[in-house]
């Protein structure tokens, strides 16, 4: 019937040889992708406050998915979307890129790669 019958670690390396495996796989994944922002162009992100017009429209954080409120200071990357600092600052200390467009702080598109 197709089912496994004995413990799957049993069919590759034992149990530990599988763990190994799925660890070293996880490690590689770990360090795809674009590499961090530099930290001066993070700190340089203008922060701007949100408007009557951008609240209007919906306008949330992608990140946490929350609704902006009038006035509340958000970051705003070249590509001209905007953040909670608390929700891009982390992000772009791993990424380059915007989490929505993937476009780099540089104004490169990376979703190319």
């Amino acid at each position: 019937t197709g089912m496994l019958h004995s413990n799957p670690g049993d069919y590759a390396w034992g149990q530990s040889g599988l763990d190994a495996i799925v660890t070293q796989l996880l490690g590689q994944l770990e360090n795809t992708g674009p590499p961090p922002a530099d930290k001066e162009k993070i700190s340089s992100l203008p922060t701007v406050a949100v408007t009557q017009e951008q609240v209007d429209t919906g306008l949330e954080c992608p990140v946490c998915k929350e609704d902006y409120s009038v006035a509340e200071q958000v970051r705003q990357l070249p590509c001209n979307h905007f953040y909670h600092s608390s929700c891009i600052v982390p992000w772009l200390e791993l990424h380059d890129t915007c989490p929505v467009c993937r476009k780099s702080l540089k104004g490169e598109d990376s979703s190319r790669q």
